[in-house]
């Protein structure tokens, strides 16, 4: 069962400053987890949309891209 986060906060305050520390460190790692995946998911979108891509150097061909 998930905690409401002010309990949390009120159990993070009742901490020593070693454990209160470690936890900091711990969620510095998980943050920068997350935004590693993130940065890999929005990579590889860009990959596929790349991949969508087409290139052309006839301007009737530009022209009906263009209005699509």
């Amino acid at each position: 069962m998930k905690k409401p986060f002010s309990e949390l906060v009120e159990e993070v305050k009742q901490l020593d400053p070693d454990e209160k520390l470690a936890l900091k460190s711990l969620l510095d790692k998980y943050l920068i987890e997350e935004r590693r995946h993130e940065i890999l998911r929005h990579y590889h979108e860009s990959q596929h949309e790349e991949a969508d891509l087409s290139f052309s150097s006839d301007i009737d061909d530009l022209k009906a891209h263009l209005s699509e």
